[in-house]
């Protein structure tokens, strides 16, 4: 259902962008959609399996929302710099906290067997 309401969106912007009812390209909706999945991934995670997780997903997606309404300007290779700093501040939150709470949030790439 979510993907059909995606398409329908998707195509409407498309031909009224085409007919210049509105100033939208295909590539900024699809940067929308993406910033969107990001942040709903991120809270997400966040709700599923408590705080550190989602915190990157999140951070993106509200990046991304800023670059496109143009309240940053900021490269790619900053993005990436800006990304790598707070998964960093991610794991250093993950591995501040007491180890029993710790057990109970699971990384993809984090298990505990």
């Amino acid at each position: 259902m979510i993907w059909g309401i995606a398409l329908l969106l998707i195509g409407l912007f498309i031909i009224l962008g085409s007919f210049g009812v509105i100033a939208i390209s295909f590539w900024k909706i699809v940067l929308w959609l993406i910033a969107v999945g990001f942040v709903v991934s991120g809270i997400s995670a966040m709700v599923r399996t408590k705080f550190p997780n989602g915190l990157v997903l999140l951070s993106a997606g509200i990046l991304l929302i800023l670059q496109l309404l143009n309240v940053i300007n900021i490269g790619f290779w900053s993005f990436v710099g800006v990304l790598a700093g707070i998964w960093l501040i991610q794991q250093g939150i993950f591995y501040l906290m007491p180890y029993s709470r710790r057990g109970r949030i699971h990384f993809t790439w984090y298990r505990r067997y």
